[in-house]
């Protein structure tokens, strides 16, 4: 099972690398263009979070953080009352990634937005999903660990998950590479 799980995470870093060098290759070519050179920044932003999400998937990072905070609940005693706090954290958690992606949102020029599209919204859209995955394998509450490794089709709800993201992220690249093709 672990060599089945190693496979298979490493197969999902290499999905988030693989769609992580569409976003450079977005990032480059956008860079090279004096109009849209702010804006190859965001692409590169995009790149970094698949990249660290990507690296994530194969060392889950998360895992070393739940079980340190668990091993401290149970020093302090507040481990019987965790569904309370797992629901705060998945709640937190949650406003965070919306508040990150409402900044993205406003950050954007309104040139940039006339250039380049939906592109944007769908990256930030693959990225927000990606991270609501990752919120909830970390807040490691019963009922969402559940619905994230029921399996659908011989692959976990939380793959399929990753594989909307990272689908909704590679559209958008494509988008914005397309618009590129076309200048």
């Amino acid at each position: 099972m672990f060599a089945s799980f190693k496979t298979n995470a490493a197969l999902f870093a290499l999905l988030h690398c693989g769609v992580a060098l569409a976003c450079v290759a977005v990032a480059r070519r956008r860079r090279r263009d004096v109009t849209l050179s702010s804006e190859a920044s965001q692409w590169w932003w995009y790149a970094g979070m698949l990249t660290l999400l990507g690296l994530d998937t194969l060392w889950r990072i998360e895992d070393a953080l739940v079980s340190a905070l668990r091993s401290e609940a149970q020093q302090m005693n507040w481990y019987a009352e965790r569904g309370t706090l797992q629901l705060w954290a998945v709640v937190a958690l949650l406003g965070l990634v919306a508040t990150v992606w409402a900044l993205q949102v406003s950050a954007q020029s309104r040139t940039s937005r006339r250039i380049a599209g939906d592109s944007h919204h769908w990256v930030r859209t693959g990225l927000a999903v990606l991270f609501v995955h990752l919120a909830l394998r970390t807040v490691s509450w019963h009922t969402t660990d559940q619905l994230i490794y029921t399996r659908v089709a011989w692959i976990s709800m939380g793959r399929w998950l990753d594989l909307l993201g990272l689908g909704l992220v590679a559209w958008g690249a494509w988008g914005a590479w397309r618009l590129l093709q076309r200048r």
